[in-house]
């Protein structure tokens, strides 16, 4: 990629077992060096929580009332999501993402500094804004961390390399984006994007905070053939997919009409790889029949958590 960013080593051979939770030992140059991670002193750290003995496990019930109460934040974008999809009936269309970036104050324009110790889900009336793009170094950091996972003995997280050219035309009071593949020179897709909501949650011990999106993307037809494209952006994108969720690192080259670069922008997001499943299995939470709804929100947030806490600072 053009900012120096590489792609995982395909030297190592993939074995397809469950993925382990311990951190690899792979010395490899694209193994994230931790010296930027902070390191928390001998004396510093708190007292194990771990509820294990020597001698035998402790058997502690999760409270009082013999159960463990959902966590909030959990709660709430769970509540959001399912408010959000109650009317989608095709959901080959829906799209559920998060994106890496930072809430800025627009009094300020710098990153907002709330009174809260812990992640916080904001009800924006109109008073912040997000922004998306990050650093080169950020960016990099990601792309490296990211590769260590499929370098990994037994890695289930696999890779795809793509380059697009996304022109985007007005019919009308629509805007449609005609999707090109670099290579090939083929249209892949043309629809137009809808956004339902957004969600805003700061996270003000992790170096990025991330903004939750629903949004539909609609097939629509082709622009007239004398339609002139008002920009485009040219998207080089690493890909990493684990099991129902999939992490795009995405460079973004932006022309105007008369094809002067006007922008450069480095993102990372995180979407559901078929966002249907979350309307499969609202309806079988509705139908009181089992269900996975509040899981797979729980693994989309933790995807999310884990990369805000990974990220260099700006």
């Amino acid at each position: 990629m053009e900012n120096g960013d590489t792609e995982p080593s395909k030297k190592r051979p993939r074995v397809e077992v469950e993925e382990q939770s311990q951190e690899s030992n792979d010395t490899s140059k694209d193994q994230p060096s931790t010296a930027s991670l902070p390191s928390t002193p001998q004396q510093a750290r708190p007292p194990s929580t771990s509820t294990t003995s020597s001698t035998q496990q402790l058997r502690l019930e999760s409270s009082i009332f013999g159960k463990k109460p959902d966590e909030d934040i959990v709660l709430q974008v769970s509540e959001f999501i399912w408010r959000n999809i109650s009317a989608v009936r095709d959901g080959s269309h829906l799209e559920v993402e998060g994106k890496l970036g930072l809430i800025i104050d627009k009094h300020t324009n710098s990153r907002i500094r709330l009174p809260v110790m812990t992640e916080t889900v904001l009800m924006n009336d109109g008073q912040y804004r997000f922004d998306s793009n990050m650093t080169m170094d950020q960016h990099a950091h990601f792309n490296r961390t990211l590769n260590a996972l499929v370098q990994r003995p037994g890695a289930t997280v696999r890779y795809v390399h793509t380059k697009e050219v996304d022109h985007y035309h007005e019919t009308g009071s629509r805007r449609v984006r005609v999707s090109i593949d670099q290579k090939t020179q083929k249209v892949k897709e043309v629809l137009v994007k809808q956004r339902v909501a957004d969600l805003e949650i700061h996270l003000p011990n992790s170096p990025l905070d991330f903004r939750i999106s629903i949004s539909m993307e609609v097939p629509a037809p082709q622009p007239p053939q004398d339609s002139v494209s008002r920009f485009r952006r040219h998207k080089d994108r690493l890909s990493y997919s684990h099991q129902v969720i999939r992490v795009d690192l995405t460079q973004v080259r932006q022309f105007d009409g008369r094809d002067r670069e006007s922008n450069l922008s480095h993102e990372c997001e995180v979407e559901f790889i078929r966002a249907a499943c979350l309307i499969e299995e609202k309806e079988k939470r509705q139908n009181q029949k089992p269900n996975n709804f509040a899981a797979y929100v729980d693994v989309f947030l933790n995807n999310l958590r884990y990369l805000s806490r990974k990220a260099i600072p700006h």
